[in-house]
């Protein structure tokens, strides 16, 4: 299945409407609501219905009907910027005949110090959301269906429009638009006269102030309706008969973008947990992490172990050592000091001061032979082996002068080089032997890190 599948859901009449919009195709599945049919049956025939189209949990837009939506315009001047979103939700409550705590609302501003307001009963429409939830079906933005029709029809259409009226089964849709946008709504019964009387209503209590207002006809109209809507207001009237894709808009909707202007997700309704959906991807994520410390829990348990056996075994070896230098001595627990302590003491005998030679690091030794290595010759290192007492390089270069330049640069880092050993090779270069030592003193130097 494609992952541009957009899923949509909207209740219409006696009826709901499941579409699925794959790529360029739009399939549309009608589950009836006959009377006497159980709200459980109907919402298992929406699950069988996206289970058969492949749904895996993607995100679902709602679309509501238009009689499940309260409408009107309010005035936004003198509002506060602090919690606008509830003054302006008690704004709305003044023009319903219900009370603000049991609603959810979304405002589409229109200028001019207005804006119109869109409410649903939250408690009709969680109903819903629980009742989908239950079949797995998540829904994750709610909207007017003929909002999103509208925006599909705002998209498609060239030229403005003062009105646009969208014929639906049996009812119709009257938009008053300013500037490319709804500033008010009207649903209304499928009934010309009740259109015709609506916009002369509407016109006569605010006139389109350019020109002869405007109106847009969308859907299948009786060719009568010009006829009798221009008896009782003096409209330019124009048709289109392209249906609104608002499979097209839920995409939209779906990814984020403004589109149909409204969205109920929000205030109650808003999802209460984002997280949800990937509730189990997130416990296997959990398990499969602490599974994961555990073993390197124990991975560095085992490891302590074998660091522990070696320490052991040191010990082991330095506590035989002391006895052999120091017969009938009670061997120390801290070996290494005792030795400090008793070579301070020896050299204060002889008058000479100084403390135990310390042991050259192989790894700072191997830090001082490459950083002799000349940047500007070329050399192959065959094998190199570090010892007590210096290193033996085995290499190749281009010429003689190559091996003489390395083994210069040893001299540099503090090490006593003899003249490298050459041999011409058969197929060109030579190949060179280095045996670089150092002194007590040289070995001083490595071991304070001292940089040439």
């Amino acid at each position: 299945m494609s992952a541009k599948t957009t899923f949509l859901v909207y209740l219409a009449e006696n009826a709901w409407r499941v579409v699925r919009l794959l790529d360029e195709s739009v399939e549309e599945r009608i589950v009836p609501i006959p009377e006497g049919n159980s709200e459980e049956a109907q919402y298992e025939q929406l699950s069988e219905v996206l289970e058969e189209w492949g749904y895996a949990g993607e995100d679902v837009c709602l679309g509501l009907p238009a009689d499940m939506i309260f409408s009107a315009a309010i005035e936004t001047a003198g509002l506060p910027r602090k919690d606008r979103a509830t003054s302006l939700l008690y704004r709305l409550e003044e023009q319903l005949p219900l009370e603000a705590e049991r609603l959810t609302a979304d405002f589409l501003d229109v200028g001019a110090g207005a804006a119109l307001g869109f409410a649903v009963v939250t408690k009709n429409v969680q109903i819903i959301l629980d009742a989908l939830a239950e079949k797995h079906i998540e829904i994750t933005s709610i909207c007017p269906t003929a909002m999103l029709m509208l925006w599909d029809v705002c998209q498609k259409t060239s030229g403005s429009f003062d009105y646009i009226a969208m014929k639906e089964e049996s009812n119709i849709q009257l938009f008053r638009m300013e500037k490319g946008q709804p500033c008010a709504w009207f649903p209304l019964a499928d009934e010309i006269s009740g259109l015709a009387d609506r916009l002369a209503a509407d016109t006569l209590a605010r006139p389109v102030s350019d020109s002869t207002p405007t109106l847009l006809l969308v859907g299948d109209w009786p060719k009568r309706a010009e006829t009798e809507i221009q008896k009782k207001v003096s409209l330019e009237i124009r048709r289109t008969e392209d249906s609104p894709v608002v499979a097209r808009v839920a995409e939209e909707v779906l990814a984020g973008k403004n589109a149909g202007w409204v969205n109920f997700r929000r205030g109650a309704l808003a999802m209460r947990n984002p997280w949800q959906r990937q509730a189990g991807l997130v416990r296997l994520g959990v398990v499969l992490s602490l599974g994961f410390l555990v073993i390197l829990a124990g991975l560095f348990y085992y490891r302590s172990l074998g660091y522990e056996g070696v320490v052991r075994e040191n010990q082991k070896q330095l506590g035989a050592l002391y006895g052999n230098l120091f017969p009938g001595r009670r061997i120390p627990v801290n070996v290494k000091k005792a030795l400090t302590s008793e070579f301070r003491r020896l050299s204060g005998t002889r008058g000479s001061e100084g403390g135990v030679p310390e042991q050259v690091c192989a790894l700072e030794m191997l830090r001082k032979v490459v950083a002799s290595l000349p940047p500007t010759v070329r050399l192959r290192i065959v094998d190199m082996r570090i010892g007590p007492t210096g290193v033996l390089i085995e290499g190749q270069a281009r010429d003689h002068t190559g091996a003489e330049t390395l083994a210069k640069s040893l001299k540099t880092n503090g090490f006593e080089v003899d003249s490298p050993r050459t041999e011409t090779l058969a197929k060109g270069g030579v190949s060179f032997t280095i045996d670089a030592k150092y002194s007590l003193q040289s070995k001083a130097g490595l071991a304070a890190g001292a940089t040439p």
